[in-house]
């Protein structure tokens, strides 16, 4: 019976340190939360173990016990998330669809693959061809790149070479920019999905 209790109280413990700002790191190690932080996870996992076995050991109607357990679990579990589940209804943030759409739309014209760095995902929608450029620009450069988070260019191609013409916001959760230090959020949803088209003979368009 213990082995039913004891994962569901270390999640409820870890999930209401975290919704309450007690503990912010991740259930999951990262790279940013590593095993140091991780600690509590441990630790109440094994609170989660003691209450389980404190259930068996307890007396006379461990069935009823365990019952009992799992409605007040459900309940506190419940109220834990709802506030999330409502906003998130109210106001859906979930916008990579959308926004794979929209790419689809604006390079419609664009008949040679197109360079994609973060951005594999949004390429579902539509028939666009692209090819992934990380950390190495291609011999043969893409007329138009599609990027999205932090882009390796030391040599500064992007900047001298393309031109910025369109930039798409796509939401990403608070939580992942927390648990990655490295990451800055590049608009009020979370991050921004930039196009670059390589610059013409007369410079970028204002």
């Amino acid at each position: 019976m213990f082995f039913l209790v004891f994962p569901v109280t270390a999640a409820l413990i870890w999930s209401t340190a975290q919704r309450t700002g007690l503990y912010d790191a991740p259930f999951w190690a990262t790279t940013r939360f590593g095993p140091a932080r991780g600690r509590l996870a441990v630790d109440a996992a094994g609170r989660g173990r003691v209450a389980g076995v404190a259930t068996v050991a307890r007396g006379d109607a461990p069935g009823a016990r365990l019952v009992l357990a799992a409605r007040v679990s459900a309940l506190w579990y419940f109220a834990l998330c709802l506030p999330a589940l409502v906003s998130a209804y109210l106001t859906p943030h979930y916008s990579i669809p959308s926004v794979s759409r929209q790419l689809a739309t604006l390079l419609a014209d664009v008949a040679e693959p197109i360079g994609s760095s973060g951005v594999d995902g949004l390429f579902r929608e539509g028939r666009l061809h692209y090819r992934t450029v990380h950390r190495a620009w291609p011999a043969a450069r893409p007329g138009v790149m599609v990027i999205a988070f932090n882009f390796w260019d030391p040599d500064g191609i992007l900047e001298r070479e393309y031109c910025l013409t369109d930039v798409l916001p796509l939401y990403v959760s608070p939580m992942y920019f927390r648990a990655h230090a490295s990451f800055v959020p590049t608009s009020a949803l979370g991050e921004s999905v930039r196009i670059y088209r390589r610059r013409g003979a007369d410079g970028c368009p204002r």
